[in-house]
């Protein structure tokens, strides 16, 4: 499966990238999550690496770097990946949120991470 994804991946691998058409946003979603979870290439690092710099960000509930269409994605793999900063970072934002859909993915992925003690908190 891994060496399936890895050509369409190399296709979407920058993220920031924007994409045309609902079909082609759909499908960078699908190839880019599936790409993680499969452990495709550098996946799931430049998930992380684009979560750390939205940790980094000046106000970060105000400045949501992540690109719109890969936003579940993103926090989804990044907990996964990540650790209790990232968890912990996520749990803040959702706290902070107002908006329904936000809070919807952000709990989702809070209930993601692998580790137990935070799911316990969870």
């Amino acid at each position: 499966m891994r060496d399936m994804l890895s050509c369409v991946y190399s296709k979407f691998r920058n993220m920031d990238e924007k994409v045309n058409g609902y079909e082609n946003i759909q499908l960078k979603n699908l190839v880019i999550s599936r790409a993680c979870e499969y452990q495709t290439k550098d996946c799931n690092q430049r998930v992380l690496d684009m979560f750390r710099k939205w940790m980094k960000s000046i106000d970060p509930d105000n400045n949501n770097i992540l690109p719109k269409e890969l936003k579940d994605t993103i926090c989804i793999q990044a907990i996964q990946s990540g650790g209790e900063e990232e968890w912990n970072f996520l749990w803040k934002r959702y706290q902070c949120s107002n908006f329904k859909s936000e809070k919807n993915y952000m709990i989702l992925a809070l209930g993601c991470t692998l580790i137990e003690s935070l799911l316990l908190r969870y």
